[in-house]
């Protein structure tokens, strides 16, 4: 009996870190930290001279609300990231525009910093998708997009 609970906890083990989302975006707003207690922050510790980024610990927008993903070019001509909206998705997009508009959210990828993002200050509200000009390298921008569709299933 014994034996059997633990191949059946090693072989669901296998197959649920196979089954989570990898290459997940969020977008977060930036905070002093000052005003808020550790629950609600996240520090991005830098390894080089580049100061701490402070964010606040729930994201904004998250990869659970981006339907699918797909490499582009951005108004400034940049590698951007196409993301198709869900319904959720298109509701929030309206409240960060209105809210963050001209304002810098910081764009992680699995938890990591991949750059800061000014939010557009014109806009449609309800948008079907938006357009997340990098700086993105191909690479991971391919990689982000690649992992969209099945994130968002998993997700969902």
């Amino acid at each position: 009996m014994l034996l059997c609970l633990v191949i059946l906890t090693g072989c669901a083990g296998g197959l649920w870190e196979e089954d989570q989302p990898t290459k997940v975006l969020t977008i977060h707003e930036l905070t002093s930290g000052a005003q808020d207690t550790e629950a609600f922050v996240m520090i991005l510790e830098s390894s080089d001279s580049t100061p701490s980024i402070w964010l606040r610990r729930i994201p904004v927008l998250h990869s659970k609300y981006i339907e699918a993903m797909e490499m582009t070019r951005g108004p400034r001509g940049m590698v951007g990231l196409k993301c198709s909206l869900d319904q959720h998705g298109r509701y929030l997009w309206t409240q960060i525009r209105t809210m963050y508009a001209g304002r810098t959210l910081a764009v992680l990828v699995d938890g990591e910093l991949a750059f800061m993002w000014k939010i557009p200050a014109r806009g449609e509200d309800f948008a079907t998708s938006i357009v997340l000009e990098g700086p993105w390298s191909r690479s991971e921008a391919a990689a982000v997009a690649a992992q969209s569709r099945r994130n968002y299933e998993l997700m969902n």
